[in-house]
């Protein structure tokens, strides 16, 4: 019952254009019906040992995984082409490019500490940025210091870390990119790459996970690189992806992350 609650809760904050005060009064009771409908939600019963634990996350992360859909297979070995490369204050900054191999060209920033190389590879962070309803910012969020302490990328660039980051779907220069194109942005466009996802029989959030395993493909494959100390990092939707998506599937698929 409390796991149905915070359900409904969950279903009625999620507009962002409409604050709860404004709600119609009769939104929770209609919630509450569709919920009563549906299925019942699984109990999830822990192991009773440690020794248990190993193949029951097994079974975790599969279903997780089969949840997200019949994603396309994402490519072998990802080609990012550097659009623009300019020499910062200890570190390099690149904006690259990628085609996911599903109808959309993907664009991020990479910050290269000064003195790394493939004889002086560095650790790695593959940094996942918020939504806030903040389409047109993305990427961007890297290199602004407006809602942080300071920029991340330089700040991460600057304590030896390699950083890269892409445009989530719908976000930056993917904003007005989706199956509309620049008739739909923001909200109206998430929703109908939303619904595009469904009828091909995968989810969004899936997609999105796969952009990201796709960046982290880019982000392994640079020579000065380490890609056996890769980070992930985030805030508010990034956090999500750092603290679901890639703690239970990317460190399936590659073990070589380190997910912080």
């Amino acid at each position: 019952m409390l796991l149905r609650r915070f359900v409904l809760a969950f279903c009625l904050l999620m507009n962002p254009d409409s604050p709860a005060a404004d709600l119609d009064p009769t939104a929770p009771e209609v919630a509450a019906k569709w919920l009563d409908a549906a299925p019942p939600i699984p109990t999830f019963a822990a192991p009773k040992n440690a020794a248990d634990w190993p193949a029951q996350r097994q079974q975790i992360r599969d279903t997780l995984w089969k949840l997200l859909g019949d994603l396309p297979p994402r490519p072998a070995r990802p080609a990012a082409h550097v659009l623009s490369s300019e020499s910062k204050d200890g570190y390099t900054l690149e904006k690259f490019e990628f085609d996911n191999g599903a109808g959309e060209t993907v664009r991020g920033y990479c910050f290269i500490p000064d003195g790394v190389s493939a004889e002086n590879k560095a650790p790695a962070i593959l940094y996942c940025h918020w939504h806030g309803g903040m389409y047109d910012v993305g990427k961007e969020e890297m290199i602004a210091a407006d809602y942080l302490p300071e920029a991340p990328g330089p700040a991460l660039a600057k304590k030896g870390y390699v950083v890269l980051g892409i445009d989530a779907r719908g976000f930056g220069e993917r904003n007005g990119q989706g199956p509309d194109g620049q008739g739909q942005k923001g909200s109206a466009g998430e929703l109908t790459d939303a619904k595009f996802q469904l009828w091909m029989g995968r989810t969004m959030w899936g997609m999105m996970v796969r952009d990201d395993l796709i960046a982290l493909d880019v982000l392994a494959l640079r020579p000065e690189v380490d890609a056996s100390r890769i980070g992930v990092t985030g805030i508010s939707m990034g956090s999500t992806a750092v603290g679901g998506s890639w703690r239970w599937m990317i460190g399936r698929r590659l073990p070589f992350v380190w997910v912080a």
